[in-house]
This record gives C-alpha cells, sequence and structure tokens, in this order.
C-alpha cells in the first residue's frame, strides 16, 4: 500500500520560510535540538517527509516549518527520554493541525524510530481524527466521536475529508 503525503493546510501566516527541523539520521542528532539525557521526557514537534526524513524541532515550533513548508508522511508530537540506557518514545501523536495526518501514518513514524533505534510503543499514543467542516471549512479534531463543528455545530463527516 502506497503511503499518503499530506499537504500543509494551515493558515499561511504560520509559515516561516529558513526554517527547518533538525534532520535526525543518528540518536546523537537529537542533542541538536535541546534534548538532554538528565531531564525526564522532553517533548518535540516531528515530521517525517516524503524523502523519509526524520526532523524534529522544538515542541513551540509549526510543523510545516520543521518540514521546509513540504508535504509529508506523518507530523506530530513525540516524548523522548532516557531509560536504561535507551531512548524511548513515551508518547507519541499525530497532533498537527497543519497537517493533519491520519492515524496510519504511523508507518513512517515507526520506520524512523526503527532505523534509529528508538523504543516505541508500536502505535500512535494518542491517535486523533481530523475533519473540515463542510459549513465553515473550520479544522476540528474529533473528540468522543463527537462530530459536529467547534465553530458553527455543523454536521462533521465520519470519513476523511482534509
Amino acid at each position: 500500500m502506497k503511503e499518503r503525503a499530506y499537504k500543509y493546510v494551515g493558515t499561511p501566516e504560520k509559515i516561516r520560510p529558513g526554517q527547518l527541523g533538525v534532520k535526525i539520521q543518528t540518536v546523537s542528532d537529537i542533542a541538536k535540538v535541546g534534548f538532554d539525557i538528565h531531564i525526564a521526557a522532553t517533548t518535540f514537534t516531528f515530521t517525517v517527509d516524503v524523502e523519509d526524513i526524520f526532523r524534529l524541532a522544538p515542541r513551540r515550533s509549526e510543523h510545516v516549518n520543521c518540514a521546509g513548508g513540504k508535504p509529508v508522511l506523518s507530523a506530530g508530537e513525540i516524548s523522548l527520554e532516557q531509560r536504561n540506557g535507551l531512548i524511548q518514545a513515551t508518547a507519541i501523536s499525530n497532533h498537527s493541525t497543519g497537517y493533519c495526518p491520519e492515524a496510519d501514518s504511523w508507518s513512517a513514524v515507526q520506520r524512523a524510530l526503527n532505523r534509529l533505534g528508538i523504543v516505541h510503543s508500536g502505535l500512535f499514543t494518542t491517535a486523533l481524527l481530523f475533519r473540515r467542516c463542510p459549513a465553515c471549512n473550520q479544522i476540528n479534531i474529533i473528540k468522543d466521536q463527537w462530530f459536529h463543528c467547534d465553530v458553527c455545530d455543523a454536521k462533521i463527516p465520519r470519513e476523511p475529508n482534509i
């Protein structure tokens, strides 16, 4: 099955040309983003682009900037810490309202983490559903299977529409 590439669907004012997440090719590259093995867990913004490059940026960063504005195979947030001499992902989500990746984007994240030798749970620890409201165009995160827009209360489709 071919993986889906997600284009940026967020607002243009969040794009900051010249910003780019750190390309993580080895676990030692994570230190370039401010990872300190002496601190409990550190949470980062992450992207996996269509060239299968895993990037990290400080959590306050926008995913579109972490990815350099390019389409991604997945995006979200990841918490890392060192346990028993290994780097472990203690929490991983697809929380990115700029790209709105579906939960099946996990395969790209899993491949990146496996390549780096980062221990993980084998799936997103929090998997979000994103839907666009057909009435007002607002992007919504679906919670508790409530398929109504947070802005205008219109009914939102159950199938992906972003």
